[in-house]
């Protein structure tokens, strides 16, 4: 077992280190006193707690996630299983925990040693066999004011709020012909207790300040490696692109100049090769009308006789 896990485990009982007087069976001192667990409790593991008054060890699994000052919680419940009879621990009803055997010998004694019935269970027999109720009027479970639960902090494994209810009950039947000869087989409560506690605002500020700050600043800088690596890639990409698309500027403008320039001389070659209007072809064939000769051009001088009877097919 982990160092961390160790610690606050319960392994002696006024200097014993196991339950004997049950049936058949030895139960192993184990599990904590319930005020704490080992640290980085998660959200779906169960836990054993040692209960004095049962003798024995229970188990509780999460059954929600609640908060406190701001602080979140995993609420530990009996887990259901511990409800169902069992005969190692002399546990014949739903929901109903005997203690006869230890309690009246001893943890090491006779076990099914002969005495006074006692019992343990919840309050008002809730999550108990059904007809408990019957014989007793006045019992109705509320889970709210009779659930045993254990709030846990899941990060330092601290109990921040808790809340043991138990019930104590005896039995009464045939047996006790002083008392009523026809007096019908009865679990009858005698008591419930509740022992509850809580942490104070004051120690959830410290919680907040001493532990969850430090841890989110470690979780900051775990990931701070990945935050400058990303700073540096876009950093990278836009140098990269920023210069490409520059240099794709100056190249289209080089083309666009350079392509203006050679039109430009181009035009100048037609001009002084022909000494003329580089447009006047393009007017005098708008002026073309079939069977007629385009206009001289207004540099010529008068057209000679022998033009003007030329054929138009000419």
């Amino acid at each position: 077992m982990d160092a961390c896990e160790s610690v606050p485990q319960i392994e002696m009982l006024k200097g014993n280190g196991n339950v004997s007087s049950w049936n058949n069976h030895t139960e192993v001192v184990r599990g904590t006193d319930g005020a704490r667990f080992h640290p980085w409790v998660k959200d779906n593991e169960t836990v054993t707690v040692w209960m004095d008054e049962l003798f024995r060890a229970v188990t509780l699994s999460p059954t929600a996630s609640v908060h406190m000052d701001g602080i979140r919680l995993l609420r530990f419940e009996l887990e259901p299983s511990m409800m169902k009879p069992d005969p190692r621990f002399f546990q014949y009803i739903e929901g109903l925990f005997n203690v006869t055997s230890p309690m009246g010998g001893g943890v090491h004694g006779p076990p099914g040693k002969p005495g006074l019935p006692v019992y343990y269970s919840l309050p008002h027999y809730c999550h108990a066999a059904a007809n408990l109720t019957k014989g007793v009027n006045g019992l109705a479970c509320n889970s709210t004011q009779h659930e045993l639960y254990i709030d846990v902090e899941p990060v330092t494994g601290e109990a921040w709020r808790t809340a043991k209810r138990l019930m104590m009950s005896s039995e009464f039947g045939p047996g006790f012909k002083t008392i009523d000869a026809k007096l019908n087989r009865t679990v009858l409560p005698i008591f419930w207790v509740e022992n509850a506690a809580q942490a104070s605002q004051s120690q959830a500020t410290v919680l907040n300040d001493e532990v969850f700050k430090i841890q989110k600043a470690k979780g900051l800088s775990g990931s701070l490696p990945f935050l400058m690596a990303a700073l540096l890639a876009s950093c990278v990409l836009y140098i990269v692109f920023g210069m490409f698309i520059q240099r794709k500027q100056r190249r289209t403008s080089v083309l666009m100049w350079g392509s203006a320039a050679r039109m430009e001389q181009t035009m100048d070659a037609v001009v002084t090769d022909r000494g003329v209007d580089v447009e006047e072809p393009l007017i005098r064939q708008r002026h073309v009308v079939k069977g007629q000769h385009p206009p001289p051009s207004p540099e010529a001088g008068p057209s000679s006789k022998n033009d003007a009877q030329t054929s138009p097919t000419d």
